[in-house]
């Protein structure tokens, strides 16, 4: 073996072993891993399927779906008109008895038509309240008005047109919460006048978070349903009145979208870089904002006609656009949609093309950058082996190695 040989293979070797020691690394090696691991399941071939949609003007229509509001309330929570506010357990009720003329049951002889206050009395734990000729009436679970009808007909017999005003003194059952990311959380007695959602908001001092990001969430009777704030802004149907034992919670649900691939967001060297991870930050982003907030694709190394969007799509949009999707027994496919920004259309498409919370955005690279990656990395291999033997050329000089 010549000098040259046995001295790279001693450099190797000395490299090799000096990086055991002296390369530094955050974690165990992979073969370390595997190897020490006691119970191991290895890949089982397996691959992921996926659709694949090409974005056209033909197509766009089908999959664009349209921006997302998250106005969920139902027509059921949308009460139209004042609140219905029933008497609970525990609530203190006012009574007054009319009756035509005296002589009656309640006023004298020598009076004229008036009326008696039975004095305020709290609704017991077995839902009733006592009258007096009348006995124990049922006030729970109905409305001041039904229990109203029911004194005037059991007095009937004995008083003289006898009519009941039946009021709530203090409500104390019948309550609407706001509770979560808002400046002062609260409980107040319902309105029988009925209270808008923003009316509980206000009281409430309003949402502390950006209205994108504002999750109104609606527990009512065991239902749970939610609505974007700025989607009950901008849609006046959303503003529900809200019904007695509502509870109102405002969070917080930054949505998202991620981007990879050749855009400026991930370019080396450029302030701000390498940031993969996008927030929304207003109600809606289509697939060219999210470009745009990504810096845009690099231009010496995009392949602007491979624009990918990752994203989980409902089988039943899959299937109306004549996609076979039998294979699938979920409800959501892994669908991978492509826009081509070398065409005029394909921003229009970009533009109309709405975008989802924990989408994916990748921008593929040109395959001429795979092609330059391949000859830096021969270029750095040369230059390595050029500086090996220069070094080498140099330890001949300083040793006086004459072979």
């Amino acid at each position: 073996m010549g000098f040259h040989a046995r001295w790279a293979a001693a450099a190797l070797s000395a490299l090799a072993l000096a990086g055991c020691g002296i390369i530094s690394r955050d974690g165990p090696p992979t073969g370390e891993v595997v190897r020490n691991a006691e119970v191991s399941l290895p890949d089982p071939g397996y691959r992921v399927s996926y659709a694949y949609v090409e974005l056209s003007p033909q197509t766009v229509d089908m999959f664009a779906a349209p921006a997302e509001r998250f106005a969920a309330f139902s027509r059921g929570s949308a009460y139209h008109g004042p609140s219905e506010v029933r008497i609970g357990t525990g609530d203190l009720i006012n009574i007054s008895i009319f009756e035509a003329a005296g002589g009656g049951l309640f006023l004298p002889e020598a009076s004229r038509a008036g009326n008696v206050n039975i004095p305020p009395q709290q609704v017991d734990r077995s839902g009733n309240v006592t009258v007096p000729y009348a006995g124990s009436i049922r006030a729970l679970g109905r409305t001041p008005v039904e229990v109203q009808r029911e004194i005037e007909e059991r007095l009937k017999p004995r008083a003289l047109e006898p009519q009941a005003i039946v009021t709530i003194a203090d409500n104390r059952s019948s309550f609407i919460t706001v509770l979560g990311e808002v400046g002062n959380p609260t409980r107040f007695p319902a309105d029988p006048g009925g209270t808008k959602l923003f009316d509980a908001l206000a009281r409430a001092g309003g949402s502390r978070l950006p209205p994108f990001e504002s999750i109104i969430t609606v527990q009512r009777r065991g239902r749970t349903e939610q609505a974007l704030l700025t989607a009950v802004v901008n849609v006046p149907g959303q503003n529900i009145n809200l019904a007695p034992g509502d509870v109102v919670f405002v969070s917080r649900q930054p949505r998202a979208f991620l981007a990879f691939g050749a855009t400026q967001s991930n370019a080396v060297g450029v302030i701000g870089s390498n940031n993969r991870r996008f927030v929304f930050e207003e109600e809606n982003l289509t697939i060219a904002d999210g470009l745009a907030k990504a810096g845009g694709l690099i231009d010496e190394r995009a392949d602007a006609s491979a624009v990918f969007l990752y994203r989980m799509t409902h089988r039943s949009l899959l299937r109306r656009a004549g996609i076979d999707v039998s294979r699938y027994q979920q409800d959501l496919v892994p669908t991978i949609y492509r826009v081509d920004l070398t065409q005029a259309e394909g921003y229009f498409i970009a533009h109309n093309f709405y975008l989802q919370n924990k989408d994916i955005i990748y921008a593929s690279n040109a395959p001429a950058r795979d092609l330059n990656k391949f000859v830096l990395v021969i270029r750095d291999v040369t230059s390595t082996l050029s500086d090996i033997a220069t070094a080498k050329i140099d330890l001949r000089s300083a040793f006086g190695t004459q072979r």
